[in-house]
């Protein structure tokens, strides 16, 4: 049985931390507007839809039975959670005058399917979730859980990109609110050994 609690806290803590996603859709709320950023949102859950089915396949059929391959898996969550979160101090703030465009769907959902970062919550999720009944079933479940949890925590990064970013004057201020994303990604690790 699913540890419900266990699941949520990891997919929300994965999902509003500070990644590529993001930041690329906060920044381009700021530059661009919300109507512009929604592609964006759309072809990430679009990539991410698909990308949780095939780990959840993968998972039941190839790593439910091999203890070492979860082991491997949290290893490498562990890793790159943390590497991740040590990064996020060094991202220099972005850079006002530099010309961007608005994210289109397409791109967006190609380059998830590049982006370890995102295979690696597909794969540690999948793992987490409950096969019982039937792997289909199971597997949209999974993705409409997903969705579900993703939706408010995106909108969390567009509401900071469209209007709170402008209030945040100080470099301190967002030196104080990158610490306190990395400290809650690291965090998130915890869960992966549980």
């Amino acid at each position: 049985m699913i540890d419900i609690l266990r699941f949520i806290f990891f997919a929300v803590a994965a999902m509003i931390a500070p990644g590529a996603n993001n930041m690329a859709a906060q920044d381009s709320c700021e530059k661009h507007g919300y109507k512009k950023t929604l592609p964006h949102y759309f072809g990430l859950m679009f990539a991410v839809s698909i990308m949780l089915f095939i780990s959840a396949f993968g998972f039941v059929y190839f790593f439910e039975d091999n203890k070492s391959i979860h082991v491997i898996v949290a290893n490498l969550g562990t890793l790159n959670v943390l590497f991740f979160a040590g990064q996020i101090n060094k991202k220099p703030d972005t850079d006002e005058s530099e010309p961007t465009e608005a994210m289109r769907f397409f791109k967006t959902a190609l380059h998830q399917w590049v982006n370890p970062e995102v295979w690696l919550i597909c794969i540690t999720l999948a793992g987490m979730f409950d096969y019982s009944y039937s792997v289909v079933l199971n597997a949209l479940e999974l993705i409409a859980v997903v969705i579900a949890i993703n939706f408010p925590c995106y909108m969390v990064w567009l509401v900071y990109g469209c209007k709170i970013k402008s209030m945040i004057k100080t470099k301190r201020q967002r030196q104080w609110i990158k610490m306190s994303f990395a400290f809650l990604l690291s965090v998130c690790v915890i869960l992966l050994w549980l």
